[in-house]
């Protein structure tokens, strides 16, 4: 079905990995892209394996690489989804916002070797929302005119 497929562009409209996943005949999607605190990494780990388990999709795997001074990791994650059915497509929608909610409470942040973009966009106005009234009138003030990365704001800017 069009729709199906249309609708899962929306949430991830690039594949990453257009030749294996031919191969394969299954699509990869990104759905954890974040920065963990060093010491919560096996945390997030387990919970990303609990909720692949959970939801029955095939890990394409995952990783982390880890950072000084800072002592974070930067993980990130992938699944194996069938884009044509819309039931896989609402469950990995579900399965991104509770792994995205296991790194908050881990005390991580959206965002890592990837970046939020539009994608991630709705797990970092949760990670931001005390200070998202001052970033869109400081979008404002620098860019009046909405001509730096156009069509990329954040909401309600």
């Amino acid at each position: 079905r069009q729709m199906c497929i249309r609708d899962s562009k929306k949430t991830y409209p690039v594949n990453p990995f257009p030749v294996h996943t031919a191969l394969m005949k299954k699509p990869i999607k990104y759905v954890l892209d974040a920065t963990v605190p060093l010491k919560f990494t096996a945390d997030v780990v387990r919970c990303y394996h609990n909720l692949v388990d959970e939801y029955g999709f095939e890990s394409y795997g995952i990783g982390a690489s880890h950072f000084a001074p800072d002592f974070c990791s930067v993980m990130y994650a992938r699944v194996y989804v069938n884009e044509r059915s819309e039931s896989d497509i609402e469950a990995i929608r579900r399965m991104e916002t509770e792994i995205h909610s296991c790194v908050r409470r881990a005390g991580g942040g959206i965002g890592g070797a990837g970046g939020v973009g539009l994608m991630r966009l709705q797990y970092a106005e949760d990670e931001h929302t005390s200070v998202l009234g001052f970033m869109r009138r400081l979008k404002r003030l620098i860019d009046e005119n909405d001509i730096m990365n156009p069509g990329k704001k954040l909401r309600g800017a």
